[in-house]
C-alpha cells in the first residue's frame, strides 16, 4: 500500500505556490477519489486477465512444449510475478 501512496502524492498536483495556501483535508475524507479507485480496480482486473490468459493459453499462444509447464515452474513464475 505504501508503494502506491507515494507516487499518488507526487503526481496528484502540479507544483505551485497555491498548493501551500490551500486548506487541509478533513480527517473523514476518502483517501482515494472515485476515479482513482476505478483505475486501481480496472488495472487489477486487466493484470489478472493477462496472467490467467498466459497461464492457461500461453502454451498455444507461444508454442511452448508441455513438459516445460510443470507445476513447480508455474509456481516460480507466479512468485516472480507477485514480486514485481
Amino acid at each position: 500500500m505504501m508503494d502506491v501512496l507515494a507516487p499518488l502524492a507526487i503526481t496528484s498536483d502540479r507544483p505551485s505556490d497555491d498548493v501551500l495556501d490551500r486548506t487541509m483535508y478533513d480527517k473523514t475524507e476518502s483517501l482515494f477519489s472515485r476515479s482513482v479507485a476505478k483505475n486501481i480496480i480496472g488495472h487489477s482486473i486487466y493484470q489478472l486477465a493477462v496472467v490467467l490468459t498466459l497461464l492457461f493459453a500461453g502454451e498455444n499462444i507461444f508454442h511452448v512444449k508441455q513438459h516445460l509447464l510443470r507445476a513447480e515452474n508455474l509456481y516460480s513464475i507466479m512468485l516472480q510475478y507477485l514480486n514485481v
